[in-house]
């Protein structure tokens, strides 16, 4: 019976470790070493050593961000290891999720680790780009059963073998800051999760026109944190090769919605009939994005108009100079640049004349945008 015991103990003493130590890696989620990236860490309950051959590292953000990210990967840890991206739109308990899939399959390079019990080894850096909204939550995930589909391999997991054996901890598979195990493995919706993460600012407008004998450029943007660096406003002559004309430095003001002003003085100076603006925004990283082109055609003869009285209290007068016969619009706008008025009609040859109601606007500086096929000009209006 002695004898029968020992065994038996020596037989549990060798099953049981390799079965705890066979399900014991849990995963969380850490901030990326670049702006807008995030990794995928993970540590085993118990000391293991054995090569990775093949890991499932999902990702999910909530759609509520507005068009999916794109993701890329900035480093990947385990050297052998290779990844395919897949992805897919699930809806789970909590929302509805951008869900990107990185399937790994390793190799004969893939090393043989010892791993401490509670040592994190980081798998997978990756990077969002191109989203929009201010700071958003990441996590990594497990989708009930694997989610009920996307792209293949249709399956959705946090997955982890070592030598082709299994090493989730199935009953608590992620730990962090924030986390949520359901308990029910590979059938259930658990996660961990990292606040803050900040996509790239959107523009949200880009404009550019032509003030007296300036260029009045004006941008506003969305999602700016204390990521975004500066805006570097450049010009061109053909719309393709741009040079930096100045800096304006990210005001970091915590409102969801920044709006910039430029203006460059240089505009009459430069020899061309069309001066193509663009804005450039970078990052602390270095990582940069752009605006859209905006064009000023230049006004032939800015002299030819005249606007009176200015300041206004009920009616503004413009006189302006045509050569030929053509529509000219006029709009105006408020210091906050919403519209407040636009109009068109038919210009003839020689001296025209418009008359603008201002008696029923407040009191502030309004601009007026006049436009035909001659010229583009910009005026200020003050109502008293």
């Amino acid at each position: 019976m002695y004898t029968l015991c020992r065994k038996i103990t020596l037989i549990l003493a060798i099953i049981l470790p390799l079965f705890i130590c066979g399900q014991n890696f849990q995963m969380t989620i850490k901030p990326g070493t670049l702006a807008n990236a995030v990794k995928a860490t993970v540590r085993p309950g118990l000391p293991i050593d054995g090569r990775f051959s093949s890991a499932q590292i999902c990702f999910i953000v909530s759609t509520s961000v507005g068009v999916r990210p794109a993701i890329s990967i900035v480093q990947n840890f385990i050297s052998g290891m290779n990844y395919s991206i897949f992805e897919s739109v699930e809806t789970l308990s909590d929302d509805t999720y951008y869900v990107w899939l990185f399937d790994g399959i390793g190799s004969a390079a893939v090393p043989l680790l010892n791993f401490a019990s509670g040592v994190e080894v980081d798998m997978l850096e990756v990077k969002f780009t191109g989203g929009f909204i201010a700071p958003f939550q990441v996590r990594v995930a497990q989708l009930p059963n694997g989610g009920v589909g996307g792209q293949a391999p249709g399956n959705y997991n946090f997955y982890l073998a070592l030598s082709g054996t299994d090493v989730v901890n199935q009953s608590a598979q992620f730990y962090g800051q924030v986390y949520s195990n359901s308990g029910l493995g590979y059938a259930g919706y658990s996660y961990a999760a990292l606040n803050g993460i900040a996509l790239p600012v959107k523009f949200l407008s880009f404009s550019a026109d032509q003030y007296f004998e300036n260029a009045k450029l004006s941008w506003k943007v969305a999602g700016e944190t204390n990521l975004t660096q500066y805006y570097d406003v450049e010009r061109s002559i053909n719309g393709i090769d741009f040079v930096s004309i100045g800096i304006r430095q990210a005001e970091h003001n915590g409102q969801p919605e920044s709006l910039y002003l430029f203006t460059d003085f240089d505009f009459k100076a430069v020899d061309a009939p069309v001066v193509y603006y663009r804005i450039r925004q970078v990052d602390q990283d270095g990582s940069c994005r752009f605006s859209s082109i905006e064009n000023i055609r230049k006004s032939i003869d800015v002299q030819s108009i005249s606007i009176y009285p200015n300041p206004v209290v009920n009616e503004v007068n413009i006189n302006f100079h045509l050569k030929e016969k053509g529509r000219v619009h006029y709009t105006i706008t408020d210091a906050k640049g919403r519209l407040v008025h636009r109009f068109e009609r038919e210009g003839r040859p020689g001296t025209n004349n418009l008359s603008i109601p201002f008696s029923h606007l407040a009191k502030g500086t309004y601009y007026l945008k006049l436009e035909c096929s001659e010229f583009i000009q910009n005026i200020p209006i003050v109502k008293m």
